[in-house]
């Protein structure tokens, strides 16, 4: 929808999705999202504003930081919006090439998150995300966090670790403050090691 939004914007009842005929997943009706810097299947970056209502289930990749709904948030509000994932067979896939049906939904370069790569200062309320994630620093619901709050939310897609053998966190990869957190899980199935304490 947009590169970069600022100011006091308020985007709201926005769907993003994918239109492949017959609703089949082939790789090619699918919408990618590529960006050096930050690239959102809803916004890149943003600063100030808010999301609400909206919906995005497409596929996300950025050198920068990426998230299924935003990329990069600065003093942003987040109200009952959702970033859908994708599989194939039901099954999540690992593979990452752009033309592999279900491949992982968000990668980021940097921080990578299922709703949202980087959030600074965000406040996040009644949302949620199924999309699989990979990144040098990846979140199952947001990849890097430093403030705000989150409130009513889950995460359930898969978490990839850009190095195998690393640890997955299926709800915030890094975050200097994980206070002020409430009514939030994520799906423990899904990622099948141990997981952090979150």
């Amino acid at each position: 929808l947009a590169g970069s939004v600022t100011g006091t914007s308020n985007i709201s009842g926005i769907l993003v999705h994918n239109r492949g005929m017959g609703g089949t997943d082939s790789g090619k009706h699918i919408i990618v999202t590529e960006g050096a810097g930050s690239a959102g299947g809803l916004v890149g970056s943003m600063t100030g504003g808010s999301v609400q209502a909206c919906a995005v289930a497409v596929y996300v990749k950025s050198s920068g930081n990426a998230g299924g709904l935003i990329g990069t948030t600065s003093g942003v509000t987040v109200d009952s919006c959702y970033a859908g994932g994708h599989t194939q067979g039901a099954k999540y896939l690992t593979e990452v090439g752009d033309d592999t049906p279900g491949r992982v939904n968000v990668i980021g370069g940097a921080s990578a998150g299922g709703l949202i790569g980087s959030a600074t200062n965000t406040s996040i309320s009644y949302s949620y995300t199924t999309a699989s994630v990979k990144g040098a620093t990846p979140g199952g619901f947001i990849g890097t966090r430093s403030g705000g709050t989150i409130n009513n939310a889950y995460a359930s897609g898969l978490v990839v670790p850009a190095t195998e053998g690393d640890k997955p966190y299926p709800f915030i990869g890094n975050g200097n403050e994980q206070t002020d957190i409430t009514n939030a899980s994520y799906l423990l199935g899904v990622t099948t090691v141990v997981l952090n304490d979150q």
